[in-house]
């Protein structure tokens, strides 16, 4: 998915900008916002230009003032934020939102930040009632910050269940974890009963946190 996301993000790119040189604008920072977060701070440019000579227009997102840029610099980062913003709708489109099987499913794929099902196992307590669904999962982060995080929100058949589940991952590593959804009073006693999962995370990184688009999964 990262591949196909930069390969249309460069073209794009590359058609909006023949000849020109991007080397002042923050093109690794606008690369890893959120759709939400890319759509605010062209708001904030589009602002920004139309009121250039009010003063300082500091920008949250990007962590320093606008008014540092010239008009020409805030017009080609406004073209590069749509350019981002097409790549990541382009990149929706062609992704899987739903699987036959929950072992091997991506349940988070954000900014080359992944999380991927590589077990699954139904657990019940010996001396009380609790029942837990546990996915074993692989974390790949292959940018050059770190990511730490939790379950937003979860579903098992429509229900929305209790979790466990923290992580915390320095840029470039990789780790195993288990998260342990509590299915209590769901009347699953084998896989074969779980036939849809929806789950979001809530990521939180450098000076930003993001909630995921929700990954529903329908399961065989």
């Amino acid at each position: 998915m990262k591949v196909v996301r930069s390969l249309l993000v460069s073209a794009i790119c590359a058609t909006l900008f023949s000849g020109t040189v991007l080397a002042d604008i923050p093109k690794d920072k606008i690369d890893s916002l959120s759709d939400h977060e890319l759509t605010t701070l062209a708001a904030s440019i589009q602002i920004a230009l139309l009121s250039k000579s009010t003063g300082e227009r500091y920008s949250d997102i990007l962590g320093e003032d606008l008014s540092n840029y010239s008009t020409d610099e805030l017009k080609e980062m406004r073209e590069y934020i749509w350019a981002v913003k097409d790549g990541l709708s382009d990149e929706n489109e062609t992704g899987e939102d739903e699987t036959g099987e929950l072992i091997g499913a991506v349940i988070c794929d954000y900014k080359l930040f992944t999380i991927t099902v590589t077990d699954v196992e139904i657990r019940s307590h010996a001396f009380t009632d609790e029942t837990d669904l546990v996915l074993y999962v692989d974390l790949v982060n292959d940018n050059d910050f770190e990511y730490e995080g939790y379950v937003d929100t979860v579903t098992v058949n429509g229900w929305q269940v209790d979790k466990l589940f923290w992580f915390n991952l320095k840029g470039g590593n990789k780790q195993k974890e288990k998260l342990v959804l509590k299915i209590n009073d769901l009347g699953i006693s084998s896989l074969d009963d779980i036939k849809s999962l929806s789950i979001s995370f809530r990521l939180l990184y450098a000076q930003y946190a993001i909630t995921t688009d929700e990954v529903n999964l329908e399961l065989k």
